[in-house]
C-alpha cells in the first residue's frame, strides 16, 4: 500500500498502528530507488 493511505487512515482514526504503518511504508519506498551513481562507467562497483 501506499504511504498516503496509511497516513490518511491514521489521521481519520488516530490509530497508532496506522502511524507505525506509515514510517514503515516510507521507509520501503525510499529503499526501493536504485541509485547507481556510484558505479562505473565500465560497471565497476567503487
Amino acid at each position: 500500500m501506499d504511504a498516503k493511505v496509511f497516513w490518511n487512515v491514521f489521521v481519520d482514526t488516530g490509530a497508532p498502528e496506522a502511524y507505525l504503518l506509515y514510517n514503515w511504508a516510507l521507509k520501503k519506498e525510499g529503499s526501493d530507488v536504485l541509485d547507481d551513481t556510484w558505479v562505473s562507467p565500465l560497471g565497476y562497483r567503487i
